[in-house]
């Protein structure tokens, strides 16, 4: 038999409320976040070609909402728990961060991009993944094999100590 209690002072607080105040609360941070990662995915050109998608990069939204629901993300109707909510918020991070850490593992320079440019995309990308990008050395390494052939065919055989060595070492090649 289940034991249930009755408060004699009628001050049961509302639960519906305080889950509907709190997904409330949560939504806008979490749709200007989605927003702001969707945004940096887009303006990262992620497409077929490998980390970076090449120089074709589809235009229209409906491109983006399919390539996004292909995650095949949890729908967020509603919450009977905030702890259900932050769970379908972990999701989405989640979705996130396997998506970034995919394209990091197969970042490349883009045809129409100088060697500042995608530097610029990579570090970025580098710090949503995390400790996924290894230390310096790796990130450099990754960086420079990710360069246009013709540039690394230049630099190929040169250590470089980090990032931003390299992106000078390529700049310097794409300059002459």
């Amino acid at each position: 038999m289940v034991t249930t209690r009755n408060n004699p002072n009628d001050n049961v607080p509302n639960f519906e409320a305080m889950i509907n105040a709190a997904v409330a609360n949560a939504l806008p941070n979490l749709t200007a976040a989605l927003r702001t990662q969707i945004t940096n995915y887009i303006r990262n050109g992620v497409g077929p070609s490998g980390g970076g998608g090449g120089d074709v990069i589809p235009h229209g939204i409906h491109v983006w909402i399919e390539s996004f629901t292909k995650l095949k993300p949890l729908a967020f109707r509603s919450a009977a728990t905030p702890a259900e909510a932050e769970d379908w918020i972990t999701h989405m991070e989640k979705l996130f961060q396997q998506r970034y850490e995919h394209e990091y593992g197969s970042i490349c320079q883009l045809d129409r991009e100088n060697s500042g440019e995608y530097m610029e995309r990579f570090t970025r990308l580098a710090s949503f993944v995390g400790a996924a990008a290894g230390d310096a050395q790796r990130q450099d390494r990754h960086f420079k094999w990710g360069l246009k052939k013709w540039v690394l065919d230049r630099i190929v055989n040169t250590d470089y100590t980090n990032v931003a060595q390299v992106a000078a070492a390529a700049r310097n090649i794409e300059l002459l």
